[in-house]
């Protein structure tokens, strides 16, 4: 009598059943990676560690927001992408690269959160990956702050601001020297704050590493800018230098300008006037001046106007002197022959 054996439809459902349970209860996890991206950048999410043995049947992409609501986002099936909701907040900002690779576009800060790909294969088999996204904003471009503690001919103590006015989630060092070296802690010549945004800096006359730079920065997207120390203490110094030359040479300048522009104004008043104001003038009496003109008017003065005009003409002929004026008329009616 031959031995008892399964009938093979019981032995393959019991094959299927152990191995459905196999796969159920110990699936393949990836650890989780993060992925950093920039508003309005786009970022990749790749599937790796697939063995080549395997084939790919389905692809499942889900994304859980950071307040913990998950939704389907994408599956790619044959190579063939499917949206099971087109219209949802991501639109058309997905796309599939080659099979195993997600691509998004045009970033929002509301894309940060937690993607999961379940990739399942032709042997029953699937594994799930896991990428924690996070969307970062551009970096401002910071302004360096100076106050001057105290400086001599030698040594310049300075305290300097790498000011912003938004510092959440951002980063700060300083660098020193062109090749921008990072200043950690605290020196004999330089001290750091407890939270980083203020560098106290004793800086010499002769320092050649004096460029101070304030780098700003996140995961993707960094910010920096210079000064010179130097620059700053000479700036400070030459000022009450630069106050002397400004009075020395400018108020006498313009003291001048001024005492000339007095004595034109008061020459071109004299000019003016045609005599010395210092000189009182001499007013004529009314009835004076209507005598003199009538005189000038009278018959009399237009004969010795005529007589002096004719003497003028004609200065030989009669010559008045002071001699015919005091010598006696004398009469030639009565002269003895």
């Amino acid at each position: 009598m031959p031995p008892w054996r399964p009938p093979k439809t019981a032995l393959f459902s019991i094959t299927f059943f152990c191995s459905f349970l196999d796969v159920r209860h110990d699936p393949v996890q990836m650890p989780v990676r993060q992925v950093n991206g920039m508003l309005n950048g786009t970022v990749l999410l790749p599937i790796r560690n697939i063995s080549t043995s395997e084939t790919i049947r389905r692809i499942e992409w889900d994304f859980e927001t950071q307040g913990g609501t998950g939704l389907t986002i994408a599956e790619f099936q044959g190579g063939v992408p499917v949206r099971p909701n087109p219209n949802d907040r991501f639109g058309s900002r997905l796309e599939q690269i080659g099979e195993t690779c997600l691509r998004i576009q045009n970033l929002e800060k509301e894309d940060s959160g937690l993607y999961k790909a379940r990739v399942k294969f032709r042997s029953a088999k699937f594994q799930e990956h896991f990428y924690h996204l996070k969307v970062y904003d551009y970096v401002p471009v910071p302004v360096i702050r100076h106050q001057r503690a105290s400086s001599s001919s030698v040594i310049c103590n300075v305290t300097l601001e790498c000011w912003l006015s938004e510092k959440a989630g951002l980063n700060i060092s300083w660098r020193i020297g062109d090749d921008l070296r990072t200043l950690k802690g605290s020196s004999d010549w330089y001290q750091l704050s407890s939270d980083g945004w203020h560098l106290h800096v004793s800086t010499w006359s002769n320092a050649t590493d004096s460029n101070v730079t304030c780098l700003v920065s996140n995961p993707v997207d960094q910010k920096h800018i210079s000064i010179n120390l130097l620059s700053i203490c000479s700036l400070e110094d030459d000022r009450p230098i630069r106050k002397r030359w400004f009075m020395i040479l400018v108020v006498p300048v313009c003291l001048a300008v001024f005492v000339t522009i007095w004595i034109c104004m008061k020459w071109r008043k004299q000019f003016t006037s045609g005599a010395d104001p210092a000189t009182p003038r001499k007013i004529i009496p009314e009835h004076l001046y209507y005598e003199n003109q009538n005189e000038r008017n009278s018959p009399e003065m237009d004969n010795c106007q005529e007589a002096g005009s004719r003497s003028q003409r004609n200065p030989t002929e009669n010559p008045l002197t002071v001699y015919s004026m005091v010598q006696p008329r004398l009469d030639l009616s009565k002269q003895v022959i």
